[in-house]
C-alpha cells in the first residue's frame, strides 16, 4: 500500500477518527489493528519477518530481566540480530550485484531474500 494510493487514504480516514472515538485504553488495540492491515496489504511475508523482529526483542528483553549477569551479552546478541535482519533486506541486492561483476556469480537466483523489498518500518524498529 503506497503512500498516495487510495486504499492508505481510506484506511487513514477510517482509523483517525475511530481514533478519538475510542477511549484511551482501547486506542492501542485500534493502532494494531490498522498497522496490522497496513503491513498484510504490504504483503504477507514482510509482516512475517517484522513480526520475527519484534517477538525475538520482546524475548530477548525477558532474557534480559531474568539474567541480569548477562544482560550487556543478550542485549548485544539482540541488536546484532535486528541489524542482520536489517542489513540482509538493505544489501542483499548489492551483494548479489558485487558477486556478478566480480565473479560472474548470479547469487541472487539463489537467495530467498533478493526478491524482496526491505519491509517497511523495519528501519524505525531497529533503530
Amino acid at each position: 500500500m503506497n503512500f498516495s494510493s487510495v486504499e492508505f487514504w481510506l484506511l487513514l480516514l477510517i482509523s483517525v477518527p475511530l481514533y478519538y472515538i475510542l477511549s484511551s485504553n482501547k486506542r492501542w488495540i485500534l493502532l494494531l489493528i490498522v498497522s496490522l492491515i497496513f503491513y498484510i496489504v504490504n504483503g504477507i511475508f514482510i509482516t512475517f519477518i517484522l513480526f520475527f523482529a519484534i517477538i525475538t526483542d520482546y524475548y530477548f528483553a525477558i532474557l534480559i530481566s531474568k539474567y541480569k549477569k548477562h544482560g550487556r551479552k543478550i542485549l548485544f546478541l539482540s541488536i546484532f540480530l535486528s541489524v542482520c535482519i536489517l542489513l540482509s533486506f538493505k544489501y542483499i541486492n548489492l551483494l548479489s550485484d558485487i558477486s556478478y561483476y566480480l565473479f560472474n556469480l548470479r547469487i541472487s537466483d539463489k537467495i530467498f531474500l533478493a526478491g524482496y523489498v526491505i519491509p517497511i518500518g523495519i528501519s524505525f524498529y531497529t533503530f
